[in-house]
């Protein structure tokens, strides 16, 4: 009886894989790992407690696991061009959390991105931001609803005084002002977070902005989107060592005090295998999100988003639909466009779409 029920486990999970493996994914929160990455998952490492930081465990038998993580802290910060890398978080929201635990207290004002212009729920009183402060205002957007407004930030910040700004967005279509912006928190003491999760692959491919060197105090982002592999997530910055002993204590203790090592080490061999990439990660996806773009843009006539404001550059190609074309949500689930090498979309996209 036992024996037919995991064997019925079993088959749903293959039916999963079969499925997958002949479909186009169009949800743009989820990408494909390396075979070589997966296999990782799977290793003894999947059963195991490394508490602490290398060299500093409290459980025994964590040699090899203190060595991948140094590498991988070690590259990653080459990668990104930061100080400092915290791996230990299980998910982008979690890393967001962390740095909200550490920085943000009851009644602290915090400015972030609306839900509707594109802001993901974990900034807000109903994600994990709520859990510290309820005092949080929106940035003032433009017209079109979605960039934000400078000017009118720059003066909301002034008067407001926030202790921390939130940008980044889960509908990620352009940088963000963080230049700008960083100006203005500079003269109010005001923190600046930034939130990679979705664009966290174009920034290590040098694609997109980089937002430390444009002057954010820290970068968050997860592991599974544009940065393809299982869901983790990572804290950067080059802030100095004081603050990011706050960020370390809040990652340990109050949000990874059982870290998943069978992940850390798969996101080590991701890591290396973005150096083999060609062409390298953040130029396939600009090739495959923005030669689709191209195409729904000219079926959804009429907007002018990206026209205004120069290209998309970013790998959300398909999810301009949530804006302009509600109808296309019937035919790709929720109207996303997933994050895959340019070649094999569109072969897949020609035998399935265009037949």
């Amino acid at each position: 009886m036992y024996a037919s029920k995991i064997s019925d486990v079993e088959g749903l999970i293959r039916q999963q894989d079969e499925w997958r493996n002949r479909c186009i994914n169009l949800i743009a929160s989820e990408n494909v790992m390396s075979r070589r990455a997966r296999a990782c998952a799977g290793s003894d490492f999947a059963h195991r407690y490394a508490e602490g930081h290398p060299g500093e465990r409290y459980y025994r038998g964590t040699t090899y696991i203190d060595m991948i993580e140094n590498q991988l802290t070690a590259n990653l910060r080459v990668l990104f061009e930061c100080d400092h890398c915290e791996v230990r978080p299980i998910s982008g929201t979690n890393a967001n959390e962390a740095v909200f635990s550490r920085f943000v207290k009851p009644g602290d004002v915090v400015m972030v991105n609306s839900t509707p212009g594109g802001g993901h729920i974990s900034h807000h009183r109903m994600g994990s931001l709520g859990k510290f402060t309820r005092n949080i205002i929106d940035f003032p957007l433009t017209r079109d609803g979605y960039h934000i407004d400078v000017e009118k930030a720059a003066y909301l910040i002034e008067k407001a005084r926030p202790k921390l700004i939130v940008v980044g967005k889960s509908l990620f279509l352009f940088p963000e002002p963080v230049q700008e912006l960083a100006e203005v928190c500079r003269h109010t003491h005001t923190l600046l977070m930034y939130d990679g999760a979705h664009v966290l692959g174009l920034i290590a491919g040098k694609q997109f902005q980089n937002p430390i060197k444009e002057g954010a105090f820290l970068v968050t982002g997860s592991t599974h989107k544009t940065f393809y592999g299982s869901q983790r997530g990572l804290i950067l910055s080059s802030m100095d060592e004081e603050p990011w002993r706050k960020i370390d204590r809040g990652a340990e203790y109050h949000l990874a005090v059982g870290v998943e090592l069978a992940y850390v080490d798969d996101l080590a061999v991701r890591k290396l295998r973005l150096d083999l990439l060609d062409p390298p990660l953040g130029e396939a996806l600009l090739l495959a999100g923005g030669v689709i773009l191209g195409v729904f843009l000219e079926i959804a006539m009429g907007s002018g988003l990206g026209n205004r404001r120069g290209d998309l550059r970013t790998h959300h190609g398909l999810e301009v639909g949530q804006f302009l074309a509600k109808p296309f949500r019937s035919a790709g689930g929720e109207g996303y466009f997933v994050h895959v090498c340019a070649s094999r979309f569109f072969k897949r996209f020609r035998r399935r779409c265009c037949r």
